[in-house]
């Protein structure tokens, strides 16, 4: 299976788990790791087993978006904390490319209907509302990629319906070397 990415000047290569062969700049060698090459030959490293998805784990996740979050975006928004349908939090998703994939996790909170149109218009909501802070997310994960990569753009996609009790807000955000 390829996952490759492709752009500028750099060398379209896929990503492969377990021993595979790297060549990069004439240099050849065998890895018990993943590599990223992409434009400039600037990598991300990860092992077999999902560094970075280590990186996310469920409890770094919540620091980054803290579950009190969800009452004070509803008390802002409503008045009262109560008035929430839902509770909101942040899962790790997948590693594609250039990319970082979170979704944003609308749960059904108990005696409240989670209901479509109650969520559909919330990627536009999210996007500038000043308790969810999409960009101060994005800088905070940036953060934890050691300095070498900074968040060229974020974007939040469509609303999806996993569940009656479960709705999804996708972030994608995308990476460019800070070396580069």
């Amino acid at each position: 299976m390829n996952h490759g990415f492709h752009g500028g000047k750099g060398k379209r290569t896929g990503l492969g788990c377990d021993d595979f062969l790297l060549s990069l700049k004439g240099f050849c060698c065998k890895l018990n790791t993943i590599f990223l090459v992409v434009p400039y030959f600037w990598s991300v490293n990860m092992t077999a087993n999902g560094e970075l998805k280590d990186l996310f784990s469920q409890d770094d996740l919540e620091m980054l978006f803290p579950a009190g979050r969800a009452d004070m975006f509803f008390e802002s928004m409503f008045g009262d904390s109560e008035e929430g349908a839902f509770d909101i939090g942040l899962a790790f998703k997948a590693h594609r490319g250039n990319e970082l994939h979170f979704e944003f996790q609308l749960h059904q909170r108990p005696g409240k209907c989670l209901a479509c149109n109650l969520t559909y218009g919330l990627p536009q909501v999210f996007k500038r509302h000043p308790v969810i802070n999409v960009g101060g997310l994005a800088e905070e994960i940036e953060n934890r990629l050691d300095g070498k990569f900074r968040c060229d753009r974020w974007e939040l996609g469509a609303t999806r319906e996993l569940s009656r009790e479960l709705h999804v807000i996708p972030l994608v955000l995308s990476l460019e070397n800070k070396a580069a």
